[in-house]
């Protein structure tokens, strides 16, 4: 009974290996067609990785900020590989611990995971993806450090950064780590601040920009010709 079990696990883990590594392979070719059609793709799938603090604080442009750093005729090409380390990231993170079951949530289940990367290229460039590395992360530090103070910090600190990134991080990770630090021992009480904060920086960091904010950054757009 016992090696009956043992064998359908392994069997199960390399199923799960042998899949990912097939989407390993058609990553890698729809990668390599991507840098020979980049500039025919549609500026909708990078303009808002290049929202910025141009006229003012607003919101969802604290990435933008890192990719403006780069010489304009690279920006396109700063969010491709930034999004593609991600992606191959998480690949590697779910070949590490297939037997998590984290991993496998996030890898098969994610609206915003691998599935819709596989299917729809563009759709990897979405800020929401980002949102799956933080959870990974979240794992990570979790597996290596058990001061439950310094994991709410740091998960505090993430999800801050996330809200500025795209405020929908709220909604669709937060519980997500609310949830991760609950199973980990964290305590109610930890989970109840950490949701509290984290809440406070969604109100605080999640206003509609002004008029002349978004007029201030329509003229940064349009100065260098992208829609």
């Amino acid at each position: 009974m016992i090696n009956a079990l043992r064998d359908n696990k392994n069997k199960f883990e390399l199923a799960v290996r042998s899949l990912i590594g097939l989407f390993l392979l058609l990553f890698a070719y729809k990668f390599y067609r991507l840098f020979f059609i980049r500039s025919k793709l549609n500026d909708y799938l990078f303009s808002e990785n290049l929202l910025n603090y141009e006229g003012g604080y607003i919101r969802r442009s604290l990435l933008g900020n890192l990719f403006i750093v780069l010489p304009e005729a690279y920006w396109k090409m700063g969010v491709m590989v930034f999004y593609t380390v991600m992606v191959i990231a998480l690949l590697a993170f779910v070949l590490k611990y297939c037997r998590n079951i984290y991993a496998l949530l996030i890898f098969f289940c994610a609206p915003f995971g691998i599935r819709m990367v596989m299917f729809d290229f563009g759709s990897m460039y979405r800020k929401e993806f980002i949102f799956y590395l933080v959870i990974m992360l979240m794992i990570l530090i979790y597996r290596q450090y058990k001061d439950h103070s310094v994991n709410l910090l740091i998960a505090v600190v993430l999800s801050v950064l996330m809200i500025m990134i795209h405020e929908s991080f709220i909604f669709l990770a937060m519980p997500v780590i609310a949830w991760i630090l609950y199973v980990n021992h964290s305590g109610l009480k930890r989970v109840i601040a950490y949701m509290l904060m984290a809440g406070i920086a969604f109100l605080l960091l999640s206003k509609t920009p002004s008029a002349s904010q978004l007029l201030s950054l329509d003229l940064f757009f349009d100065s260098r010709n992208i829609n």
